[in-house]
């Protein structure tokens, strides 16, 4: 760590401050003997600015249909049912159910 006296700390006190990084120091000494340590803050967080982001959002749809989740067809509820299925060694090979899900959401079969 830097040490400095307290004199040149009193004539160059601003200068000093700015070329503090954050988390570096310097030990100021008076008679050879340290009194005092000066510490760089950490930089502060930026803090978020209300309507920074206006403008870059584009509403296509103004219905809440596309948040409708309870016609899902791998609803929490189906999911459960597989899982229970899979336990009881009822499962289905993989490649079985990826053709379904593909099937279900009009997917290409090479997709």
């Amino acid at each position: 760590m830097t040490t400095i006296t307290i004199e040149e700390a009193q004539a160059r006190l601003s200068e000093l401050i700015a070329g503090l990084a954050p988390g570096e120091g310097l030990v100021i000494t008076r008679d050879a003997r340290p009194i005092a340590r000066l510490v760089g803050l950490p930089a502060e967080k930026p803090h978020p600015v209300l309507g920074r982001g206006r403008g870059e959002l584009v509403i296509v749809s103004e219905d809440d249909d596309h948040l409708d989740f309870t016609n899902e067809v791998h609803s929490e509820e189906a999911i459960r049912q597989g899982l229970e299925e899979m336990r009881a060694g009822l499962g289905r090979p993989a490649d079985e159910v990826l053709a379904d899900i593909r099937r279900d959401l009009d997917l290409p079969h090479d997709a």
